[in-house]
């Protein structure tokens, strides 16, 4: 994910300051009005930055909506998939950005996902975020990624549900002490340790990748939807090793704590194919 300054910092620099979403937004990251409804922006955002990571198919139904109004989620046409969104990941918890989903529930009302009965203290800082954050996402992260030469995996629109053995996947999470095999670090819930499974070679059409032990790495949420975008890959030459597509992250070229056996042959398909 990218970090809520970057966004605030595109705001301050949106060609529009009249824009009511730009004026909203700032006011309330900068507490002019007084309501402490900072922390309130900040989730809003890490989350549905989220959502669009997995479900960008959805950005330019909103950006077809006018971007000076706060967007109607409620009535949108994927709000189911934000409620599922919000339900699968109600225990997420991320320290280093501070970003708490428990806590974003707590302060929407159900027509949102949430579970505040009376109204919600977070539902305008949410409706305000996302006609500009989905531009935000757009123009930065996305063109970001095209300019790198680097194209998504597969389109989540159309991908074909795969079973997966959940078996293997918490295996290797428990070989690793469910911690990122990249950064090392734990993420500690209310229900107990986060961390996902990814498939170096993706399962299901185009790539049909194996489900195995081999074909599998433990990470972190933000580290998942790198190596899902080719943003990181593992050297297959090197295969202790990740590489970055920007050679001076801190990420690039660190060694992967290694607990089990890599398939060198899926290594090196990924490599040069995604």
């Amino acid at each position: 994910m990218i970090h809520i300054d970057n966004y605030i910092r595109y705001c301050r620099n949106y060609s529009d300051q009249s824009n009511e979403l730009i004026r909203d937004i700032l006011l309330i990251r900068d507490n002019l009005d007084g309501n402490n409804r900072g922390g309130h922006l900040k989730q809003a955002y890490y989350a549905f930055f989220l959502f669009l990571e997995r479900h960008s198919q959805y950005i330019e139904t909103i950006l077809s909506s006018p971007l000076d109004s706060p967007f109607d989620l409620a009535n949108s046409n994927f709000i189911d998939y934000w409620k599922r969104f919000l339900r699968r990941n109600r225990n997420l918890i991320n320290n280093e950005l501070n970003f708490n989903i428990p806590t974003l529930i707590s302060i929407l009302p159900p027509s949102l996902g949430g579970d505040r009965m009376g109204g919600g203290g977070g539902s305008h800082p949410l409706k305000i975020i996302i006609p500009i954050l989905s531009k935000f996402y757009k123009e930065i992260f996305l063109t970001e990624i095209e300019a790198k030469g680097i194209k998504a995996r597969y389109s989540r629109k159309y991908i074909r549900t795969v079973r997966r053995d959940s078996k293997i996947v918490n295996e290797l999470k428990f070989l690793t002490e469910h911690k990122c095999q990249i950064c090392q670090k734990q993420f500690q819930t209310n229900s107990g340790y986060y961390i996902e499974g990814h498939h170096i070679k993706p399962l299901g059409n185009p790539h049909n990748g194996p489900d195995i032990k081999e074909n599998i790495i433990i990470l972190c949420p933000n580290h998942h939807i790198e190596m899902d975008y080719g943003i990181l890959k593992i050297d297959p030459s090197n295969p202790d090793r990740v590489k970055h597509i920007d050679n001076t992250n801190p990420f690039h070229n660190v060694t992967i704590s290694q607990r089990h056996s890599l398939n060198i042959e899926i290594l090196r398909y990924s490599y040069e194919n995604l």
